[in-house]
């Protein structure tokens, strides 16, 4: 198991309304962080060695977000291990992380990936291939047409993980953890054929083709 890891925050969608309105996470909040910033503060950030906002060309041409992102991180004490990387127009987000280890350093680290609209709070990182929950009932307010839903056995092994579709009332919360960044990217080698994709299609995929047991955990609290 991995006691060494890293973040990566892909944030490398497009879409063409962007070139009028900048995205969501890229605002500023009432505290004037940017929300993508703001987003990762429940995390747990003291255990990654190293942090990665992913940021699309397209985006950063128009809004310079790289360097927006870099003067405000220049305010957080996690500044000196957190760098943002610029990629091209990717075709999903399992392209956004082909992408981003291309440009890494990797071969010896653990992979959590966090969703950069959603927030939640994780007291402590484990070394199992984990994917982060939370619970339906739990949510005051959600949109639940664009979650992965994730059924479990009783001692919290997942059977199954689908994206858009309710199967259970457990959905991500935004966060998967691989504790073998190589192997998650042999996964992806595997299925990266596939336009529409999504990290719940790597843990599936890697379910039922290797008999790989990942693990539910609850987040203390979520929002996004």
């Amino acid at each position: 198991m991995n006691n060494n890891k890293i973040l990566v925050i892909p944030a490398a969608a497009y879409n063409e309304i962007y070139e009028q309105f900048i995205p969501e996470i890229f605002k500023l909040n009432d505290f004037g962080r940017m929300n993508i910033i703001n987003n990762m503060l429940d995390l747990p950030l003291d255990d990654f060695n190293k942090i990665y906002i992913v940021v699309n060309k397209k985006i950063d041409d128009i809004y310079h977000i790289k360097n927006m992102l870099e003067i405000q991180l220049n305010n957080e004490s996690f500044v000196d291990k957190t760098h943002v990387i610029v990629v091209n127009e990717t075709r999903n987000v399992v392209d956004t992380i082909l992408q981003t280890v291309n440009q890494i350093p990797y071969s010896r680290y653990g992979l959590f990936i966090k969703d950069a609209d959603a927030s939640f709070n994780i007291a402590e990182l484990n070394n199992e291939n984990t994917v982060y929950t939370y619970k339906l009932e739990d949510v005051i307010e959600i949109n639940p047409s664009n979650k992965s839903y994730v059924s479990t056995t009783s001692d919290d092994v997942v059977l199954n993980i689908i994206e858009k579709r309710v199967i259970s009332s457990e959905f991500c919360a935004g966060g998967y953890y691989f504790n073998d960044i190589n192997k998650f990217i042999d996964l992806c080698e595997c299925v990266k054929e596939y336009d529409k994709l999504y990290i719940s299609n790597v843990i599936y995929y890697d379910i039922l083709r290797n008999g790989e047991m990942y693990r539910t955990e609850q987040v203390l609290k979520f929002s996004e």
